[in-house]
C-alpha cells in the first residue's frame, strides 16, 4: 500500500493553494469541481503524497490538531529568510532536539501547523 494523500478542508482556496505554491514549492497536480460546489486541488512533488485541498463553503474547518512535515531543500537558516520575506511567522524554533535534526513551525492560512525540518549531515 501506498500513502497517497492528506486532504485538508480550507476556507479560501485561492489563498491555501497560494500559500502551498509559494511557501512550500508545491506543483499543482489537478484541480477540479464536483457537482455539489466543492472545488478540489491536489498539489505536491512529482512521485510524492499530494496535499488534497478541498473548499465548500457550507463546511466547517477545524485545524486544532492538525499538523504536516515538510524537508526543506536546503538549510533552515536559508528557509527562515525565506518565510522573512515572503511575511511568514515562525511560530515555534528552530529546534533541534539531536544533532541530526533541526526544525521550526510555522502556519498555513487555515492554522494547520507546518513542521519544516532540515536533516544535518554528521561527520564521519
Amino acid at each position: 500500500m501506498n500513502y497517497c494523500w492528506t486532504t485538508f478542508y480550507v476556507k479560501d482556496l485561492q489563498r491555501s493553494v497560494s500559500f502551498y505554491q509559494e511557501v512550500l514549492g508545491l506543483e499543482i497536480r489537478s484541480k477540479f469541481h464536483t457537482g455539489d460546489a466543492t472545488e478540489i486541488v491536489m498539489l505536491g512533488k512529482e512521485n510524492a503524497t499530494l496535499v488534497e485541498l478541498v473548499c465548500n463553503q457550507k463546511l466547517v474547518v477545524s485545524t486544532s490538531c492538525l499538523s504536516m512535515g515538510f524537508e526543506v531543500e536546503g538549510t533552515l537558516e536559508e528557509t527562515m529568510e525565506q518565510l522573512k520575506q515572503k511575511g511568514i511567522p515562525v511560530i515555534r524554533g528552530p529546534i533541534s532536539p539531536v544533532p541530526s535534526m533541526k526544525f521550526l513551525f510555522i502556519k498555513d492560512p487555515d492554522g494547520v501547523e507546518i513542521q519544516l525540518v532540515q536533516h544535518v549531515r554528521q561527520p564521519e
